[in-house]
C-alpha cells in the first residue's frame, strides 16, 4: 500500500459491472476490479490471464489531469476535468466512448473532441 495518499480523502465513488473508480479530495483517481477492456487504463498491468485489479490502485495523479468527476460504464469509464473536458477509456464496441466507431478500445484516457464546457457526466450499460 502506498502511504503517500493516506491523508487524501475519497470524495466520489463510481462503480458498475465489475469495476470501481474513486476520486480523492486532492484530485487523484484510483480504481479496482475488472480491467479486461482497459476501463481502468492501460497504466495498470493487464494480461489475458489476470485482467482484474484486486485492490484500489492509483490510475491518474492530479498532475496529469485535474479531475472533477469520474463515472463507470459497463466496460468503459468516463472522466470529467475541472476545465469541462471529457476523457473516456475502455470498450468502444457501440461508440460509447465518443471517439468514433472505427476504434474498438481506448487503452488510456482519450479526450473526446468537440465536447467542452461539460458540467456533469454519467455512464451506463
Amino acid at each position: 500500500r502506498d502511504e503517500s495518499y493516506k491523508d487524501d480523502r475519497i470524495v466520489q465513488l463510481s462503480g458498475l459491472s465489475g469495476h470501481t473508480m474513486l476520486l480523492t479530495e486532492k484530485g487523484n483517481c484510483f480504481g479496482c476490479g475488472n480491467n479486461y477492456n482497459y476501463q481502468l487504463t492501460g497504466a495498470l498491468p493487464r494480461t489475458t490471464d489476470t485482467p482484474t485489479v484486486g485492490t484500489p490502485r492509483l490510475l491518474l495523479k492530479r498532475s496529469l489531469l485535474d479531475i472533477k468527476q469520474v463515472a463507470c460504464g459497463c466496460k468503459h469509464s468516463v472522466i470529467l476535468t475541472r476545465d469541462g473536458d471529457v476523457y473516456t477509456m475502455g470498450l468502444n464496441s457501440h461508440g460509447q466512448l465518443g471517439l468514433g466507431e472505427d476504434r474498438y478500445e481506448a487503452h488510456f484516457p482519450t479526450m473526446v473532441e468537440d465536447v467542452d464546457n461539460v458540467a456533469k457526466i454519467c455512464a451506463g450499460k
